[in-house]
């Protein structure tokens, strides 16, 4: 995977005609000079050859054939696949194709972060370190916070809040069974305010608050 965004060497490998390996080949055994990239929006980059900066042979000897090309950061900055040719003047080797994905630079959000903070410590810290150290001794007050939120404060009906206090209420809060009217309710933590009724049935469908086998979802 390639990096957005930045300069990256990547391997090609020269081979005459007959698959053996090509040496000492020079910027100007390019065509044109140039090796070339197609970006993932099809847009295509040349980019002129220069040995020994951006077009490298790595050893003659223990690597024959293995060069490298520098791709510039302009020919990876479009996330998605990328593909680089080198084309020799004068069939001095075989044509050579490379293909590779570009995938999102992660220094960039480590840039948004460093800006952030720097902005942090301009409203009245005095080093950067100071505004992560209070921004991380503000992130550890938060799960002790949440976790001793009162139960009646949670009201939001569909929020998890809402449900835990439910389910409290449910296992160890005051149930009322309605005999007459066949129905089962649930009451706030005051004991007196409905928090939730379900209707109960018998094995024949009808409303019961004895022998009830079957209870409705909650209205």
């Amino acid at each position: 995977m390639l990096r957005q965004t930045t300069t990256v060497r990547v391997p090609v490998r020269l081979l005459d005609g007959f698959g053996a390996p090509v040496t000492g080949r020079v910027a100007a055994d390019l065509l044109s000079t140039q090796f070339h990239v197609t970006k993932a929006d099809g847009t295509i980059v040349d980019i002129a050859a220069v040995l020994g900066t951006n077009f490298f042979e790595i050893d003659s000897v223990k690597f024959p054939g293995l060069y490298h090309i520098q791709l510039t950061s302009a020919s990876v900055s479009v996330l998605g696949p990328v593909q680089w040719s080198v084309v020799p003047a004068a069939g001095l080797f075989v044509p050579v194709v490379g293909a590779d994905t570009v995938e999102s630079d992660l220094a960039i959000d480590t840039a948004t972060i460093e800006a952030a903070l720097i902005a942090i410590e301009g409203s009245g810290f005095t080093s950067v370190a100071d505004s992560l150290v209070a921004i991380q001794a503000a992130i550890a007050t938060v799960p002790g916070a949440v976790w001793d939120q009162l139960r009646a404060g949670h009201l939001t009906a569909g929020s998890y809040g809402e449900l835990m206090r439910l389910i409290k209420q449910v296992l160890s809060g005051h149930v009322k069974i309605d005999v007459g009217l066949g129905t089962e309710t649930v009451y706030q933590e005051d004991n007196t305010t409905p928090l939730q009724t379900s209707a109960l049935k018998d094995p024949a469908s009808i409303p019961a608050g004895l022998n009830a086998t079957e209870r409705l979802a909650a209205v």
